[in-house]
């Protein structure tokens, strides 16, 4: 009987593993190239994005919805175009969404967009598995504690 148990309990344990997301926010800033912050699903199964928040300059902007992300876009001199996330949104294995990209990049020219990915942003990603509770976190820059 407690092996059974104890087996039941191990194929719960792989089940969820064998679905666990992963989510990375990496930038690039290529000269003549497309400048992007993206979000990659790495993980193995599908991200269920639970909520977001945005931060420019310290300050909270919102989620990472289509208003927010306008006012954070109507601050900048150039506007990037942009992918935008509502929470229950599903984010697919092994996909690519540039949040913010700004096509034929110029490191003098779009100096703004430099200064504002490596100094001013800030992004939390709240997400879970589709078995939902895990409570797992993508922020951006990496280190960054985003929680206040």
């Amino acid at each position: 009987m407690l092996l059974t148990v104890f087996q039941a309990w191990r194929t719960q344990v792989h089940n969820r593993r064998s679905v666990r997301p992963l989510l990375q926010l990496r930038y690039s800033l290529p000269q003549g190239g497309t400048a992007e912050l993206v979000l990659n699903s790495i993980g193995l199964g599908p991200a269920v994005i639970v909520s977001s928040r945005l931060l420019l300059d310290g300050k909270p902007l919102g989620g990472l919805d289509r208003d927010s992300v306008n006012r954070l876009r109507a601050q900048l001199e150039t506007r990037p175009h942009a992918t935008t996330f509502v929470p229950g949104e599903a984010c697919p294995r092994e996909s690519s969404h540039a949040l913010l990209s700004l096509p034929g990049y110029d490191k003098k020219k779009n100096a703004e967009f430099t200064n504002l990915l490596e100094h001013r942003l800030r992004i939390e990603i709240v997400y879970e598995s589709l078995y939902g509770g895990e409570d797992f976190r993508a922020c951006f820059p990496r280190t960054a504690d985003v929680r206040t």
